[in-house]
Parts: C-alpha cells; sequence; structure tokens
C-alpha cells in the first residue's frame, strides 16, 4: 500500500498487536499494551533518578493507582509530550507547537480513479493536495497554530479556506459543500529544536551510493527552503521542525518528540540506540537473544 493510501488506525493497531507477540523476531520479548491506562507521576530513586511511574486504571471503579518499575522511561505522548515532561522538572520550557491540519473528502467524481493533483502554492505560500483516498477524493491540508487537545476538530474558516483554493482548478459549477462527505483535523505534534537533541548517526558504513542520495537530498532541501522561504508568513509553522528530536534528562527520562507517520520506525530505532549508548551495561542481559 502506497504512503496516500494509509489506514492510520490499523497501521497503528497492527504494530501495536505485533508490539506484543512473544518471539516475533528471534530473542524478542513481547511488549505489555495496557489501554485506558493513566499515566500519573514519576517514581523516583534518593539521587532524583527515574526508576518508573504510579499509574491508574481508569477501567476500575475504585480507581487504584499502582507502581510500574522500569529501568528507563520512554515519553512518546505526541502533542501532550510537555505534559509528561514537566511531571518530571515542573520549570522545563515547553517544546511541542501543536499545528492543527484539515482534511476534506467529498464524493466521487472529482477525480478519476488513480489520479491525484497538487497545487503547489496556496494564498499562504503552501501547498494542497487532492488525491483518491479508498475511492474517495481526500483534499487537505492546512496548517494552523493551535492548543494541544484531546479532541481536534476542523474549523469552518479552515473548510471555507481548503475550498476556496479549489476553485480556480475545479471552477465554481461544482457544489462543494453538498458533496462534501467528511471533514476530520488533527494535530502535528511540532516540537523547538536544541542543540542537545543532535542524535549522532554512524555514517562510517555508508557507501558511495548513500553518500550520493544524501547530498541531493540536502541540496533539494535547501533549494526549497530558498524558494520558499520568503513567502512564508511570519507566524507560519513552516519556522517550526518536521523531525524528531530525542532529549535525556538528568534524570534518565528519554522524550521523542516530534517526527510523523513516515518515519516512525526509525524514530524508535534512533531512540533505542540512544538507550543503549547511553545505558551499555543495563541492558545487557535483555539484548541477548536465542543465539546468544
Amino acid at each position: 500500500m502506497s504512503e496516500t493510501q494509509m489506514y492510520d488506525s490499523r497501521m497503528n493497531l497492527n504494530s501495536l498487536f505485533t508490539a506484543a507477540v512473544d518471539g516475533y523476531i528471534p530473542g524478542m520479548k513481547g511488549a505489555t499494551l495496557a489501554n485506558y491506562v493513566e499515566f500519573k507521576r514519576f517514581l523516583k530513586d534518593d539521587s532524583g533518578k527515574i526508576i518508573g511511574g504510579v499509574c491508574v486504571d481508569r477501567m476500575d471503579p475504585e480507581g487504584q493507582e499502582f507502581d510500574v518499575r522500569a529501568k528507563t522511561v520512554v515519553n512518546c505522548a505526541g502533542v501532550h509530550a510537555d505534559e509528561i515532561r514537566k511531571m518530571d522538572k515542573p520549570e522545563v520550557e515547553k517544546r511541542i507547537v501543536p499545528s492543527r491540519g484539515t482534511h476534506l473528502i467529498f464524493k466521487k467524481g472529482m477525480l478519476k480513479d488513480n489520479h491525484g493533483i497538487i497545487i503547489p502554492e496556496t494564498k499562504d505560500g503552501r501547498l494542497i493536495f487532492i488525491i483518491n483516498y479508498f475511492g474517495h477524493p481526500m483534499v487537505g491540508t492546512t496548517d494552523e497554530f493551535c492548543d494541544e487537545t484531546h479532541h481536534c476538530e476542523p474549523s469552518q474558516a479552515e473548510i471555507d479556506f481548503i475550498i476556496e483554493e479549489l476553485r480556480p482548478y475545479f471552477g465554481n459549477d461544482y457544489d462543494y459543500k453538498a458533496n462534501l462527505l467528511s471533514a476530520w483535523a488533527g494535530l502535528r505534534p511540532l516540537v523547538k529544536a536544541d542543540p542537545a537533541d543532535v542524535v549522532e548517526v554512524d555514517k562510517s558504513n555508508y557507501s558511495i551510493k548513500d553518500k550520493a542520495i544524501e547530498f541531493f537530498q540536502n541540496k533539494v532541501r535547501w533549494l526549497a527552503y530558498k524558494v520558499n522561504a520568503s513567502k512564508k508568513k511570519k507566524s507560519s509553522t513552516a519556522a517550526i521542525s518536521r523531525n524528531h528530536v530525542i532529549e535525556v534528562t538528568e534524570s534518565g527520562l528519554v522524550s521523542l518528540m516530534g517526527g510523523k507517520w513516515t518515519s516512525y520506525r526509525s524514530q524508535g530505532e534512533e531512540t533505542i540506540d540512544r538507550i543503549l549508548k547511553d545505558n551499555p551495561d543495563r541492558f545487557k542481559e535483555n539484548l541477548k537473544n536465542e543465539q546468544g
């Protein structure tokens, strides 16, 4: 399945279920999944190092709290990552900048099957895509600063904005509102970058092909920035990093922030590599598989 046909909720469940399988890969110990469990606070030793957390089962009528001990705690709370960071250190500066993206689904007929359109520049200097998503045209997206929330909804202004951007290409005769099937929005966990977040990448095994690809990717990014940076609004989220960052505090909290679906496996791998690099002896026994 191509990226534009990604079924994100199913992808999320598949990732969770395979993570819970013992031996899914040789030596792997399955994860314990705990839905409807709320993290309340950290457990720390006398030196201030994190050794676990206190949780509560929200399906339990009595709401009994219980301790979970851990060698390392990783914060992967998306747009809510700062809430967890402040539980560790209340005075820490917020780093997550939520950005709302709205998408619209229309009735069939706007696009031919297996066709897509990119509108390269909107009034605010961004782009809009129109693709066939499981048989229906999907149009997106907006990019608006917003507050973090558990209940994200599209604004009417964003819906109207997208429709107005479609008119020069699909005309005024198309009844956009009558053909609109649904509208929804999600929050991007954009993150303020910091020099301490740099994740070292071992390039010693890079082939000539790898180095050439990286070189041209960097050139394309530089050119795109030069062409578009001057067109962005000063309040635009384009100035905030779309990449992920890994933060490790003095207490040992590991926060993986930012990023997106297209790089989630790389994000996980880099986070594990960072944990093992910082704690070479703590997980020595865990790294042994059936082959030793």
